[in-house]
């Protein structure tokens, strides 16, 4: 499957661990450049603000632009491509999970969330469907705030997001609540960023910085609460879904399945021991909260 990293040029170290990490994980990394907040004149960001229902960063309005600028690049293509943001890491079964999703031949409409975030989702009960031999499953999703550093989508609903998107929306409030689509959760989650992995890692000090980052707000208090009840009547087929069918829950995933930054010098360790006997343990799932 073709994995596009959306990427600005002054995020230099993040690219280089991309890089190894898809070295080390056997994947091909296409690198699409990410909208700056450079780039973004305050016109461009108080419109922005003026179509959205808070405050907004000037990265909030750069990640979606940058997503839909990925998005285009999906339009174009034939099958499902995996979309990643330059903090994400991978666990080490990401290669295995996105060949068998890309076996699958899911409907146009489906989409995958990979990513694992602390915000509780809204899922199904039950799996739509579970792989034994992977040891992972698909859940539908009801409801997710948060998480669009890693997700498999296809052309046929890139287009149709490119078509709604109208106008500035937040990325992770546009993209899991459209009615039409089917969301599904992969869990355990085979890719997390690393802030939320650890607060405390780092990919390095070789990035550049941009400016000081403003916030806007919509200049308009009615308007702002009109598009509050728009996005909640665009919304609520799913919450009532949700409701009947799903459960809010913590996410899981295996945090013995990734290596972030610090830890590359302990990769080979890591993989000796994964080479010995067969009958090893694997590594406990836990939920994170």
């Amino acid at each position: 499957m073709r994995i596009l990293v959306i990427n600005t040029p002054n995020k230099a170290s993040r690219r280089a661990f991309q890089q190894a990490q898809a070295k080390r994980l056997g994947l091909d990394l296409e690198f699409i450049n990410a909208v700056s907040v450079d780039d973004l004149p305050t016109r461009v960001l108080q419109n922005a603000a003026n179509e959205w229902t808070r405050a907004i960063r000037a990265q909030d309005v750069a990640c979606t632009f940058s997503h839909w600028r990925a998005w285009e690049v999906i339009a174009e293509q034939a099958e499902q491509v995996c979309v990643l943001e330059d903090d994400v890491l991978l666990s080490e079964n990401f290669k295995d999970v996105l060949d068998y999703i890309e076996r699958r031949r899911d409907s146009w409409s489906c989409v995958y969330d990979l990513e694992f975030a602390v915000l509780k989702h809204k899922l199904s009960r039950t799996p739509v469907w579970r792989n034994a031999g992977l040891k992972v499953a698909a859940h539908r999703i009801y409801k997710n705030k948060r998480g669009a550093a890693a997700y498999v989508l296809g052309p046929k609903a890139a287009q149709r997001l490119l078509r709604e998107a109208n106008g500035y929306h937040m990325m992770e409030a546009f993209l899991w609540t459209r009615h039409w689509m089917r969301q599904f959760q992969i869990e355990p989650c085979q890719a997390v960023q690393l802030d939320v992995f650890d607060p405390n890692a780092s990919f390095g000090e070789q990035d550049t910085g941009h400016r000081t980052t403003k916030v806007f707000s919509n200049k308009s208090w009615i308007g702002a609460k009109l598009k509050r009840l728009a996005l909640s009547v665009e919304e609520l087929p799913l919450v009532l879904t949700g409701l009947v069918f799903g459960r809010r829950r913590s996410l899981r995933m295996c945090r013995d399945d990734y290596v972030p930054p610090e830890s590359r010098p302990r990769v080979q360790a890591k993989h000796a021991k994964r080479a010995s006997p067969p009958n090893r343990e694997r590594p406990k799932l836990v939920e994170v909260t």
